[in-house]
C-alpha cells in the first residue's frame, strides 16, 4: 500500500497551491468544480508528476489518471480501460479491496502487480462532488507509471 505524506510548500504563492499533489486527481477535482461545462460522455485524462515523502525520504513519481464522467457511470467503465491497457502492456494485474475515503466503499479497489500496489480504481464519492458542486458521477484510476514500468 503506498504510504504517503504531503509535502507542503514553505512559501506558497497562493493559499490555495500549498502543497505538492499526492494524486493526480486532487487537483482535477479543483480544476472541474470550477469549470462545470463538460459535454458527455467526457474521457478525460492526464499523465503528470507526483511527489510525496515515505519513510523520511521525498519520492518523485510520475501518474497516470484516467476519468470518466457520463450522466451514469460504474467502476465497470474504468475497468475496461485498466483491462484494455494492461492488456496492451502485457502485464497481469488484480484489484484488491481498498478504503479509500473519497470512492465509493464496494466500488474502489487497488491495483496491484506482482503483489505490489501500483495504484486505485473507483467511482467518486458522491458526497465529495456534491460539495464540489460537480454535477455528474465521475469513475476513474490513476497508477503509479513509475512502478508500472518495473514490469514492462
Amino acid at each position: 500500500m503506498k504510504i504517503e505524506e504531503i509535502i507542503e510548500l514553505i512559501n506558497p504563492a497562493s493559499s490555495s497551491y500549498n502543497s505538492i499533489r499526492v494524486y493526480l486527481l486532487s487537483s482535477f477535482l479543483q480544476l472541474l468544480s470550477e469549470n462545470n461545462e463538460l459535454k458527455f460522455p467526457a474521457k478525460i485524462f492526464e499523465l503528470n508528476r507526483v511527489s510525496y515523502t515515505k519513510n523520511n525520504k521525498i519520492i518523485d513519481d510520475c501518474e497516470f489518471l484516467d476519468i470518466y464522467s457520463n450522466y451514469e457511470v460504474s467502476v465497470n467503465d474504468s475497468l475496461k480501460v485498466l483491462k484494455r491497457l494492461f492488456k496492451e502492456l502485457e502485464i497481469d494485474f488484480d484489484i484488491r479491496n481498498s478504503n479509500h475515503k473519497f470512492l465509493i466503499d464496494g466500488r474502489q479497489g487497488y491495483i496491484f502487480v506482482n503483489n505490489e500496489n501500483i495504484g486505485w480504481i473507483g467511482e467518486i464519492d458522491l458526497i465529495i462532488l456534491e460539495k464540489l458542486d460537480i454535477k455528474y458521477p465521475l469513475t476513474g484510476f490513476e497508477i503509479s507509471i513509475k512502478e508500472l514500468m518495473k514490469y514492462h
